[in-house]
């Protein structure tokens, strides 16, 4: 799956704002924890490896490949999804427990992956409009709490029109993923 999506870093405040002046069709709660190896190969070069549990669900290894950086706040991603089906998340993934999962692409990673911490997401969602998804975030992590807001599309110009009737523009600041900010906070709680 192509996941191509504008991304922002909110205040506390903006975010109670969206919350507030917003109607949302679901809350969720979800848990991504987050693999790599010992020298943050997968990192360096763009991927994440990580288990995302929701509750009542069967939690998901999801892993995302970079396709292509678009402008400083949109990217697009290709996403790959297996099913999770042990009972306790791993401490760490063997390269033959990975090579098994991955089959051809597993030429990407090298050497075993270990478990870094998780990054906690409660997150409301609503479609406003066929082919938007718009996602708020209040993520916890490693005693850090920040706040954003996603828009996943189809179509480009269909998202700046809908972000525009938001007070939106392409005019915002250089944002980092999830995975980026919880693996800063990681190394710099190593250090």
């Amino acid at each position: 799956m192509l996941e191509k999506e504008f991304k922002y870093l909110l205040t506390e405040d903006a975010y109670e704002n969206y919350k507030d002046r917003l109607s949302w069709d679901k809350v969720i709660e979800q848990t991504n924890t987050y693999y790599d190896t010992e020298k943050y190969q997968l990192s360096e070069n763009g991927i994440t490896f990580r288990i995302r549990t929701v509750k009542k669900e069967t939690p998901l290894i999801q892993i995302k490949l970079p396709y292509r950086k678009e402008k400083i706040n949109y990217s697009k991603s290709k996403e790959l999804e297996f099913p999770f089906l042990g009972h306790t998340l791993p401490k760490k993934f063997s390269a033959e427990e990975v090579r098994a999962l991955l089959g051809d692409r597993a030429s990407l990673f090298a050497g075993e992956l270990i478990r870094l911490g998780s990054l906690k997401t409660l997150r409301m969602e609503k479609e406003p409009e066929e082919g938007l998804l718009l996602c708020l975030d209040k993520n916890e992590y490693l005693g850090r709490v920040d706040y954003e807001l996603e828009l996943e599309f189809l179509e480009e110009e269909k998202a700046s029109s809908f972000l525009r009737s938001l007070g939106i523009y392409d005019k915002a600041e250089k944002i980092h993923g999830k995975k980026y900010r919880f693996l800063n906070a990681y190394r710099e709680s190593r250090k």
